[in-house]
């Protein structure tokens, strides 16, 4: 499940990925012209777990995105994991791009139909707290399955960010009077998933 909605967003945001790289490459000095920021070009690196990727893909399909789109290197590693290295303000271009794509999920969510009682997902700046207005205060099968797609986005924002993966929460809001009536948080949800695993063993 985690593979097949992280391959989702990814797919979405491909096309915005190479463009953010090379815009932010074109902003490279050429000795005529300045850098706004020359903190942009510091280099930034970081590893996206394999589960966010596309296993088809080869190393020199990395190669190739790297050299067109001005990233200073993509190495596939051993685990299928790979390394990026590419400039600060190309980094800072692509996590836009994808809070751009995880918030058109998210949007796509309450609009879809398929969750009828959700209003609207807000979430903070790094994707680890989450608020889920709903028409209702008890939600149906479908729409509690909802906490592990929002989980997956706050962890594939994760990936690509650098870090590792944090705690998601999420409060979920009545509409009316605006109380809390549940919360879910990732780590307990793994630890009840780990549960269902052995139990099933």
């Amino acid at each position: 499940m985690k593979k097949t909605i992280a391959l989702m967003i990814i797919l979405a945001l491909c096309f915005s990925l190479c463009a953010c790289g090379k815009d932010a490459a074109e902003q490279v000095p050429t000795g005529t012209g300045t850098v706004a920021d020359p903190a942009d070009l510091e280099p930034v690196s970081f590893t996206v777990p394999s589960e966010y990727l596309d296993e088809k893909r080869t190393q020199a399909d990395y190669d190739a995105e790297a050299a067109e789109y001005g990233f200073a290197s993509a190495t596939l590693n051993a685990d299928r994991s790979v390394s990026y290295v590419m400039t600060k303000g190309q980094h800072r271009e692509m996590l836009a791009r994808l809070a751009e794509e995880i918030d058109k999920a998210l949007s796509n969510m309450t609009a879809s139909g398929e969750y009828p009682n959700f209003v609207s997902i807000t979430h903070n700046e790094g994707f680890t707290e989450f608020k889920v207005v709903s028409r209702a205060s008890q939600l149906n099968e479908n729409e509690l399955s909802a906490s592990w797609a929002i989980t997956h986005f706050s962890e594939l924002y994760a990936a690509f960010a650098g870090g590792s993966e944090g705690n998601c929460h999420i409060d979920y809001v009545n509409e009316k009077d605006g109380e809390v009536f549940g919360v879910g948080d990732s780590s307990e949800m793994e630890a009840a998933l780990a549960g269902l695993v052995g139990a099933a063993g």
